[in-house]
Protein backbone atom coordinates (compact mmCIF):
# COMPACT_ATOMS: atom_id res chain seq x y z
CA UNK A 1 0.00 0.00 0.00
CA UNK A 2 1.77 3.23 -0.83
CA UNK A 3 2.41 5.90 1.83
CA UNK A 4 1.08 9.62 1.27
CA UNK A 5 3.73 12.15 0.35
CA UNK A 6 3.87 14.67 2.63
CA UNK A 7 3.61 18.08 1.50
CA UNK A 8 6.68 20.60 2.71
CA UNK A 9 5.85 23.77 3.86
CA UNK A 10 7.71 27.02 2.54
CA UNK A 11 8.16 29.49 4.89
CA UNK A 12 6.84 32.53 2.96
CA UNK A 13 8.17 35.14 5.24
CA UNK A 14 11.64 34.46 4.49
CA UNK A 15 11.73 34.63 0.75
CA UNK A 16 12.49 38.20 0.64
CA UNK A 17 15.45 38.02 2.57
CA UNK A 18 17.04 35.18 -0.29
CA UNK A 19 15.99 37.39 -3.53
CA UNK A 20 17.04 40.93 -2.40
CA UNK A 21 20.67 40.17 -2.36
CA UNK A 22 20.87 38.32 -5.44
CA UNK A 23 18.20 41.21 -7.20
CA UNK A 24 21.26 43.81 -5.64
CA UNK A 25 24.51 41.74 -6.43
CA UNK A 26 22.90 41.79 -10.07
CA UNK A 27 22.08 45.42 -10.22
CA UNK A 28 25.99 46.00 -9.29
CA UNK A 29 27.46 43.91 -11.93
CA UNK A 30 25.06 45.26 -14.33
CA UNK A 31 25.58 49.13 -13.38
CA UNK A 32 29.46 48.34 -13.23
CA UNK A 33 29.77 47.05 -16.53
CA UNK A 34 27.17 49.67 -18.22
CA UNK A 35 30.09 52.66 -16.44
CA UNK A 36 33.21 50.38 -17.49
CA UNK A 37 31.40 50.49 -20.88
CA UNK A 38 30.19 54.18 -20.82
CA UNK A 39 34.02 55.35 -19.15
CA UNK A 40 35.60 53.59 -22.56
CA UNK A 41 32.88 54.81 -24.58
CA UNK A 42 34.11 58.55 -23.50
CA UNK A 43 37.67 57.41 -23.67
CA UNK A 44 37.29 56.56 -26.95
CA UNK A 45 35.91 59.83 -27.62
CA UNK A 46 38.21 62.05 -26.04
CA UNK A 47 40.85 60.10 -27.61
CA UNK A 48 39.28 60.87 -31.00
CA UNK A 49 38.78 64.24 -30.03
CA UNK A 50 42.57 64.28 -28.98
CA UNK A 51 43.40 62.27 -32.48
CA UNK A 52 41.86 65.24 -34.64
CA UNK A 53 43.41 67.97 -32.92
CA UNK A 54 46.79 66.42 -33.19
CA UNK A 55 46.22 66.28 -37.03
CA UNK A 56 45.02 69.49 -37.02
CA UNK A 57 47.86 70.82 -35.64
CA UNK A 58 50.26 68.58 -38.01
CA UNK A 59 48.00 70.10 -40.70
CA UNK A 60 48.50 73.60 -39.68
CA UNK A 61 52.78 73.21 -39.50
CA UNK A 62 52.22 71.73 -43.19
CA UNK A 63 50.20 74.50 -44.57
CA UNK A 64 52.40 77.30 -42.91
CA UNK A 65 55.56 75.88 -44.38
CA UNK A 66 53.42 75.64 -48.13
CA UNK A 67 52.79 79.67 -47.16
CA UNK A 68 56.57 80.10 -46.20
CA UNK A 69 57.73 78.32 -49.40
CA UNK A 70 55.54 80.09 -51.53
CA UNK A 71 56.21 83.20 -49.65
CA UNK A 72 59.96 82.73 -50.19
CA UNK A 73 60.10 81.53 -53.42
CA UNK A 74 58.00 84.13 -54.90
CA UNK A 75 59.14 87.43 -53.40
CA UNK A 76 62.13 86.82 -50.87
CA UNK A 77 64.57 83.94 -53.32
CA UNK A 78 67.76 85.63 -52.42
CA UNK A 79 67.17 84.96 -47.95
CA UNK A 80 67.24 81.47 -49.29
CA UNK A 81 70.94 81.54 -48.43
CA UNK A 82 70.76 83.01 -45.44
CA UNK A 83 70.14 81.13 -41.95
CA UNK A 84 67.35 83.27 -39.34
CA UNK A 85 67.26 82.23 -36.10
CA UNK A 86 64.20 83.46 -34.84
CA UNK A 87 64.69 85.62 -31.70
CA UNK A 88 62.89 84.10 -29.04
CA UNK A 89 59.34 85.71 -27.10
CA UNK A 90 59.28 87.99 -30.79
CA UNK A 91 55.57 88.62 -32.13
CA UNK A 92 55.73 88.89 -34.89
CA UNK A 93 58.27 86.02 -35.48
CA UNK A 94 61.45 88.39 -35.89
CA UNK A 95 65.30 87.31 -36.74
CA UNK A 96 68.17 89.73 -37.03
CA UNK A 97 69.64 88.34 -40.14
CA UNK A 98 66.64 89.21 -42.18
CA UNK A 99 66.43 92.46 -40.21
CA UNK A 100 67.38 95.99 -40.60
CA UNK A 101 71.18 95.13 -41.02
CA UNK A 102 70.72 92.70 -44.06
CA UNK A 103 72.99 92.83 -46.72
CA UNK A 104 72.73 91.36 -50.13
CA UNK A 105 75.38 88.43 -49.89
CA UNK A 106 75.12 88.33 -53.78
CA UNK A 107 74.48 89.76 -57.09
CA UNK A 108 70.48 89.38 -57.06
CA UNK A 109 68.09 89.79 -60.14
CA UNK A 110 66.40 92.76 -61.53
CA UNK A 111 63.07 91.52 -60.74
CA UNK A 112 63.88 91.41 -56.85
CA UNK A 113 62.59 94.26 -55.43
CA UNK A 114 60.35 93.01 -52.17
CA UNK A 115 62.63 94.51 -49.04
CA UNK A 116 63.27 91.52 -46.35
CA UNK A 117 61.74 93.06 -43.70
CA UNK A 118 58.31 93.10 -45.03
CA UNK A 119 58.29 89.05 -44.61
CA UNK A 120 58.45 88.95 -40.97
CA UNK A 121 54.66 89.52 -40.61
CA UNK A 122 54.16 86.51 -42.94
CA UNK A 123 56.28 84.39 -40.77
CA UNK A 124 53.37 83.45 -38.38
CA UNK A 125 49.51 83.93 -38.22
CA UNK A 126 45.77 82.06 -38.32
CA UNK A 127 45.27 79.59 -41.08
CA UNK A 128 41.65 79.97 -42.64
CA UNK A 129 38.27 78.96 -40.22
CA UNK A 130 40.29 80.54 -37.65
CA UNK A 131 40.86 76.62 -35.23
CA UNK A 132 44.65 76.48 -36.26
CA UNK A 133 47.92 78.98 -36.91
CA UNK A 134 51.21 78.29 -37.52
CA UNK A 135 55.24 79.87 -36.59
CA UNK A 136 58.22 79.56 -38.31
CA UNK A 137 60.78 78.56 -35.23
CA UNK A 138 64.00 78.44 -37.35
CA UNK A 139 65.30 78.14 -40.54
CA UNK A 140 69.11 76.72 -41.59
CA UNK A 141 70.79 76.84 -44.79
CA UNK A 142 73.75 74.29 -45.57
CA UNK A 143 75.18 75.27 -48.64
CA UNK A 144 76.71 78.00 -50.20
CA UNK A 145 75.67 80.61 -52.46
CA UNK A 146 76.82 79.39 -55.54
CA UNK A 147 75.45 75.84 -55.88
CA UNK A 148 72.64 75.93 -53.23
CA UNK A 149 72.22 73.33 -50.58
CA UNK A 150 70.16 72.14 -47.93
CA UNK A 151 67.60 74.54 -45.85
CA UNK A 152 66.24 73.27 -42.52
CA UNK A 153 62.54 74.64 -41.99
CA UNK A 154 61.10 74.24 -37.98
CA UNK A 155 57.50 75.34 -38.44
CA UNK A 156 55.12 75.26 -35.41
CA UNK A 157 51.46 74.38 -35.82
CA UNK A 158 48.91 74.67 -33.66
CA UNK A 159 45.10 73.44 -33.09
CA UNK A 160 43.59 76.38 -31.42
CA UNK A 161 39.86 77.63 -29.67
CA UNK A 162 39.49 81.10 -29.11
CA UNK A 163 36.88 81.83 -25.65
CA UNK A 164 35.38 84.96 -25.74
CA UNK A 165 36.66 86.63 -22.35
CA UNK A 166 34.23 90.02 -22.04
CA UNK A 167 33.17 88.88 -18.58
CA UNK A 168 36.80 88.65 -17.16
CA UNK A 169 38.44 91.23 -19.17
CA UNK A 170 38.07 94.94 -20.24
CA UNK A 171 39.94 93.94 -23.58
CA UNK A 172 37.28 92.16 -25.15
CA UNK A 173 39.50 92.23 -28.08
CA UNK A 174 41.83 89.62 -27.02
CA UNK A 175 40.03 86.90 -26.13
CA UNK A 176 41.43 84.17 -24.24
CA UNK A 177 43.28 81.23 -26.57
CA UNK A 178 43.61 77.86 -25.86
CA UNK A 179 46.16 76.03 -27.59
CA UNK A 180 44.48 72.01 -27.70
CA UNK A 181 47.24 70.57 -29.92
CA UNK A 182 50.73 71.55 -30.98
CA UNK A 183 52.84 70.05 -33.46
CA UNK A 184 56.31 70.90 -34.48
CA UNK A 185 57.34 70.02 -38.46
CA UNK A 186 61.02 69.74 -39.56
CA UNK A 187 61.63 70.01 -43.00
CA UNK A 188 65.02 69.18 -44.81
CA UNK A 189 64.34 71.34 -48.21
CA UNK A 190 66.73 71.32 -51.50
CA UNK A 191 67.57 75.09 -51.90
CA UNK A 192 68.99 75.12 -56.12
CA UNK A 193 69.97 78.10 -57.72
CA UNK A 194 68.48 79.24 -61.10
CA UNK A 195 68.54 82.10 -63.72
CA UNK A 196 66.57 85.30 -63.12
CA UNK A 197 63.07 85.61 -63.79
CA UNK A 198 62.64 88.02 -67.21
CA UNK A 199 66.37 88.28 -67.49
CA UNK A 200 68.27 86.86 -70.57
CA UNK A 201 71.80 85.76 -68.09
CA UNK A 202 73.63 86.64 -65.79
CA UNK A 203 76.59 85.60 -66.54
CA UNK A 204 79.41 88.19 -66.19
CA UNK A 205 80.91 89.19 -69.61
CA UNK A 206 82.85 91.87 -67.49
CA UNK A 207 83.72 90.97 -64.06
CA UNK A 208 85.42 93.55 -61.13
CA UNK A 209 85.52 94.55 -57.94
CA UNK A 210 85.75 97.99 -59.03
CA UNK A 211 84.52 99.17 -62.86
CA UNK A 212 85.57 102.26 -64.70
CA UNK A 213 84.46 101.78 -67.89
CA UNK A 214 84.99 105.03 -69.47
CA UNK A 215 83.59 104.43 -73.54
CA UNK A 216 84.50 100.65 -73.81
CA UNK A 217 81.23 98.61 -74.99
CA UNK A 218 80.12 95.52 -73.59
CA UNK A 219 77.61 93.59 -76.04
CA UNK A 220 76.20 90.25 -76.05
CA UNK A 221 72.23 90.17 -75.64
CA UNK A 222 72.33 87.16 -73.50
CA UNK A 223 75.70 87.27 -72.17
CA UNK A 224 77.12 90.83 -72.49
CA UNK A 225 76.25 91.53 -68.55
CA UNK A 226 78.82 93.56 -66.28
CA UNK A 227 79.15 92.90 -62.58
CA UNK A 228 80.76 95.26 -59.97
CA UNK A 229 81.68 92.87 -56.77
CA UNK A 230 81.61 96.16 -54.78
CA UNK A 231 78.37 97.85 -55.87
CA UNK A 232 75.10 98.10 -54.30
CA UNK A 233 73.36 95.51 -55.79
CA UNK A 234 69.91 97.32 -54.68
CA UNK A 235 69.94 100.09 -57.27
CA UNK A 236 68.00 100.65 -60.89
CA UNK A 237 70.41 100.50 -64.04
CA UNK A 238 70.62 103.97 -63.84
CA UNK A 239 72.40 104.06 -60.31
CA UNK A 240 74.66 101.42 -61.91
CA UNK A 241 76.12 102.92 -64.97
CA UNK A 242 76.72 106.07 -62.74
CA UNK A 243 78.47 103.34 -60.13
CA UNK A 244 80.70 101.94 -62.94
CA UNK A 245 82.05 104.95 -65.38
CA UNK A 246 79.84 104.57 -67.87
CA UNK A 247 80.40 107.18 -70.42
CA UNK A 248 78.13 108.74 -73.42
CA UNK A 249 79.90 106.44 -75.84
CA UNK A 250 80.10 103.55 -73.62
CA UNK A 251 76.98 100.25 -74.51
CA UNK A 252 76.42 97.81 -72.37
CA UNK A 253 74.17 95.83 -74.24
CA UNK A 254 73.23 93.15 -71.30
CA UNK A 255 72.74 93.80 -67.73
CA UNK A 256 74.74 95.83 -65.27
CA UNK A 257 74.70 94.04 -61.70
CA UNK A 258 76.25 95.11 -58.12
CA UNK A 259 77.25 93.32 -55.36
CA UNK A 260 79.11 90.38 -54.45
CA UNK A 261 78.97 86.37 -56.16
CA UNK A 262 80.94 83.27 -55.26
CA UNK A 263 84.07 82.99 -57.20
CA UNK A 264 86.93 80.43 -57.90
CA UNK A 265 90.35 80.31 -57.53
CA UNK A 266 92.49 80.59 -60.59
CA UNK A 267 93.98 76.94 -61.44
CA UNK A 268 97.76 76.59 -60.79
CA UNK A 269 99.83 74.88 -63.70
CA UNK A 270 100.32 71.89 -63.31
CA UNK A 271 104.06 70.59 -61.81
CA UNK A 272 106.29 69.20 -64.41
CA UNK A 273 109.79 69.27 -64.52
CA UNK A 274 109.99 70.11 -68.11
CA UNK A 275 108.84 73.24 -68.75
CA UNK A 276 109.84 76.56 -67.23
CA UNK A 277 108.35 80.34 -67.27
CA UNK A 278 109.43 82.47 -69.98
CA UNK A 279 109.07 86.67 -70.82
CA UNK A 280 107.42 87.50 -73.79
CA UNK A 281 108.68 91.02 -75.14
CA UNK A 282 108.44 90.58 -79.31
CA UNK A 283 106.75 88.84 -81.39
CA UNK A 284 106.37 85.17 -80.97
CA UNK A 285 103.94 82.14 -81.73
CA UNK A 286 102.83 79.65 -79.30
CA UNK A 287 101.46 76.82 -80.65
CA UNK A 288 99.11 74.17 -78.81
CA UNK A 289 100.96 70.82 -78.68
CA UNK A 290 104.06 71.98 -78.67
CA UNK A 291 107.07 72.58 -75.64
CA UNK A 292 107.60 76.67 -77.80
CA UNK A 293 110.90 76.29 -76.53
CA UNK A 294 110.62 74.81 -72.59
CA UNK A 295 107.25 77.26 -71.65
CA UNK A 296 104.94 74.09 -72.45
CA UNK A 297 103.71 71.13 -71.75
CA UNK A 298 100.64 69.04 -72.84
CA UNK A 299 98.81 67.13 -70.82
CA UNK A 300 96.72 63.47 -71.81
CA UNK A 301 93.36 66.10 -72.07
CA UNK A 302 95.15 67.73 -74.73
CA UNK A 303 96.06 70.76 -72.87
CA UNK A 304 98.64 73.17 -73.70
CA UNK A 305 99.84 74.82 -70.37
CA UNK A 306 102.51 77.36 -70.54
CA UNK A 307 104.17 79.55 -68.04
CA UNK A 308 104.65 82.82 -68.56
CA UNK A 309 106.81 85.17 -66.26
CA UNK A 310 105.31 88.80 -68.31
CA UNK A 311 104.16 90.00 -71.75
CA UNK A 312 105.06 92.98 -72.72
CA UNK A 313 104.50 94.31 -76.72
CA UNK A 314 104.45 97.37 -78.69
CA UNK A 315 105.19 98.94 -81.81
CA UNK A 316 102.79 96.52 -83.79
CA UNK A 317 104.15 93.37 -82.10
CA UNK A 318 102.18 90.36 -81.54
CA UNK A 319 101.61 87.48 -79.35
CA UNK A 320 99.97 84.54 -81.95
CA UNK A 321 98.22 81.45 -80.11
CA UNK A 322 97.30 78.37 -82.63
CA UNK A 323 95.14 75.93 -81.30
CA UNK A 324 93.88 74.93 -84.50
CA UNK A 325 96.15 72.20 -84.99
CA UNK A 326 93.75 68.62 -85.01
CA UNK A 327 93.26 66.38 -82.76
CA UNK A 328 91.42 64.11 -80.24
CA UNK A 329 90.21 65.60 -77.95
CA UNK A 330 90.72 69.23 -79.65
CA UNK A 331 93.09 71.32 -78.38
CA UNK A 332 93.74 74.21 -76.02
CA UNK A 333 96.08 76.03 -73.89
CA UNK A 334 96.32 77.66 -70.81
CA UNK A 335 98.91 80.44 -69.95
CA UNK A 336 99.39 81.10 -66.63
CA UNK A 337 100.96 84.48 -66.38
CA UNK A 338 102.84 85.74 -62.84
CA UNK A 339 103.46 89.08 -64.04
CA UNK A 340 102.03 91.86 -65.86
CA UNK A 341 100.34 91.68 -69.26
CA UNK A 342 100.27 94.85 -71.08
CA UNK A 343 100.00 95.72 -75.02
CA UNK A 344 99.99 99.08 -76.42
CA UNK A 345 99.20 100.96 -79.98
CA UNK A 346 98.30 98.12 -82.49
CA UNK A 347 100.13 95.52 -80.54
CA UNK A 348 98.55 92.76 -78.56
CA UNK A 349 97.43 89.28 -78.44
CA UNK A 350 95.91 86.87 -81.63
CA UNK A 351 94.05 84.00 -81.38
CA UNK A 352 90.92 83.42 -83.68
CA UNK A 353 89.25 79.87 -82.20
CA UNK A 354 87.19 79.61 -79.60
CA UNK A 355 87.22 81.56 -76.89
CA UNK A 356 88.03 78.73 -74.51
CA UNK A 357 90.19 77.32 -76.43
CA UNK A 358 92.47 79.99 -75.09
CA UNK A 359 92.74 80.63 -71.20
CA UNK A 360 94.94 83.12 -69.70
CA UNK A 361 95.14 83.00 -65.69
CA UNK A 362 96.46 85.29 -63.57
CA UNK A 363 97.66 85.56 -59.73
CA UNK A 364 94.71 84.46 -57.09
CA UNK A 365 93.02 87.77 -55.49
CA UNK A 366 95.06 89.03 -52.76
CA UNK A 367 91.98 90.36 -50.30
CA UNK A 368 94.83 91.98 -47.58
CA UNK A 369 96.59 94.19 -50.36
CA UNK A 370 95.19 97.70 -51.31
CA UNK A 371 96.40 97.67 -54.84
CA UNK A 372 96.55 95.16 -57.77
CA UNK A 373 99.43 92.98 -57.85
CA UNK A 374 99.22 92.68 -61.93
CA UNK A 375 98.52 94.90 -64.79
CA UNK A 376 96.42 93.89 -67.64
CA UNK A 377 96.05 95.94 -70.67
CA UNK A 378 94.91 94.68 -74.41
CA UNK A 379 95.22 96.77 -76.86
CA UNK A 380 93.13 96.39 -80.52
CA UNK A 381 95.83 94.24 -83.45
CA UNK A 382 94.72 93.09 -86.81
CA UNK A 383 92.64 90.33 -85.52
CA UNK A 384 90.18 89.89 -81.99
CA UNK A 385 91.67 88.31 -79.03
CA UNK A 386 89.24 85.32 -78.80
CA UNK A 387 89.83 84.27 -75.20
CA UNK A 388 88.62 83.60 -70.82
CA UNK A 389 90.88 85.87 -69.06
CA UNK A 390 90.60 85.42 -65.18
CA UNK A 391 93.25 87.56 -63.51
CA UNK A 392 91.39 88.19 -60.29
CA UNK A 393 94.58 90.14 -58.85
CA UNK A 394 95.02 92.37 -61.86
CA UNK A 395 94.18 96.12 -63.06
CA UNK A 396 92.71 95.74 -66.22
CA UNK A 397 91.70 97.90 -69.09
CA UNK A 398 90.81 97.25 -73.36
CA UNK A 399 91.47 99.78 -75.52
CA UNK A 400 90.63 100.37 -78.94
CA UNK A 401 93.48 100.06 -82.23
CA UNK A 402 94.11 98.59 -85.09
CA UNK A 403 91.59 96.77 -87.74
CA UNK A 404 90.30 94.42 -84.71
CA UNK A 405 86.89 94.36 -84.70
CA UNK A 406 85.72 93.56 -81.56
CA UNK A 407 89.19 93.87 -79.34
CA UNK A 408 88.31 90.84 -77.40
CA UNK A 409 86.12 87.79 -77.89
CA UNK A 410 84.95 86.20 -74.80
CA UNK A 411 84.93 87.37 -71.53
CA UNK A 412 87.25 89.34 -68.93
CA UNK A 413 87.17 89.05 -65.06
CA UNK A 414 89.73 91.01 -62.62
CA UNK A 415 90.14 92.55 -60.14
CA UNK A 416 89.83 96.21 -61.22
CA UNK A 417 88.55 97.30 -64.48
CA UNK A 418 89.72 101.01 -65.00
CA UNK A 419 92.05 101.69 -67.62
CA UNK A 420 90.19 102.51 -70.60
CA UNK A 421 88.86 105.88 -69.85
CA UNK A 422 89.69 107.80 -73.09
CA UNK A 423 89.86 105.47 -75.73
CA UNK A 424 87.24 103.46 -77.19
CA UNK A 425 87.56 99.50 -76.93
CA UNK A 426 84.83 96.87 -77.62
CA UNK A 427 84.15 93.27 -75.52
CA UNK A 428 82.13 90.95 -77.51
CA UNK A 429 80.38 87.97 -75.43
CA UNK A 430 79.21 84.87 -76.92
CA UNK A 431 75.20 84.00 -76.25
CA UNK A 432 76.78 80.76 -74.97
CA UNK A 433 79.85 81.78 -73.28
CA UNK A 434 78.69 80.66 -69.58
CA UNK A 435 77.67 77.37 -70.84
CA UNK A 436 81.32 77.09 -72.53
CA UNK A 437 83.28 78.06 -69.32
CA UNK A 438 81.20 75.82 -67.22
CA UNK A 439 81.55 72.54 -69.48
CA UNK A 440 85.20 73.46 -69.76
CA UNK A 441 86.65 74.27 -66.51
CA UNK A 442 84.24 72.90 -64.14
CA UNK A 443 81.48 73.60 -62.13
CA UNK A 444 83.19 75.84 -59.78
CA UNK A 445 83.38 78.14 -62.95
CA UNK A 446 79.58 78.23 -63.19
CA UNK A 447 78.74 81.21 -61.86
CA UNK A 448 76.32 84.15 -62.81
CA UNK A 449 73.29 86.19 -61.52
CA UNK A 450 71.37 83.84 -59.37
CA UNK A 451 67.75 83.54 -57.89
CA UNK A 452 67.09 80.75 -55.42
CA UNK A 453 64.44 78.22 -55.48
CA UNK A 454 63.29 75.69 -52.31
CA UNK A 455 62.50 72.59 -54.30
CA UNK A 456 61.43 68.86 -52.82
CA UNK A 457 61.58 67.72 -49.21
CA UNK A 458 64.90 65.41 -48.51
CA UNK A 459 63.58 65.04 -45.06
CA UNK A 460 60.86 65.26 -42.95
CA UNK A 461 59.98 64.85 -39.06
CA UNK A 462 57.22 65.63 -36.81
CA UNK A 463 57.84 66.13 -33.00
CA UNK A 464 54.05 66.33 -31.13
CA UNK A 465 54.00 68.97 -27.86
CA UNK A 466 51.82 68.87 -24.90
CA UNK A 467 48.66 70.92 -24.82
CA UNK A 468 49.18 74.15 -23.03
CA UNK A 469 47.30 77.60 -22.19
CA UNK A 470 47.71 81.08 -23.77
CA UNK A 471 46.37 83.85 -22.22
Amino acid sequence: MRKPIKNIAINSNNSPGFILPIIIITGILVGAGLMAMTARTFAGLFGSIRQGHSQEAREAAESGLAVLLRELNTNYPYLLTTSCAIEEGSDPPYCAAWGGDFRYETSVCPTTTTPPETLFSKLSGTLPGGRTRYRLLDYTFKGNIGQGGIGEFKVEGQSIQSIDSNNDSTDSSKPTIIVRATTHLRQDTTIVPKGCRGAQGGYPGLLGKEINLGNVDVLGGINGNVVCLSCDPNQTQAQLEEDIGLKNRGVVEGQIFGGNISMPEPPSPPENPNYRPIQIDSSKVLTAGDSNGGACFTDDSNITHCLVSSISLSGGEELIINTDVGGTPPPSMRIYVSGDLVTDGTSGLVHTGSPVDLAIFGLPYNSEAESCSQDLEISGTSAALSAFIFMPDACAGINGGGNANPNVYGSVWTRDYRRSLTNAGELVVPDDMGSLVCARFGINFCIGIREYAARGAQNWYLTPKQQQQIP
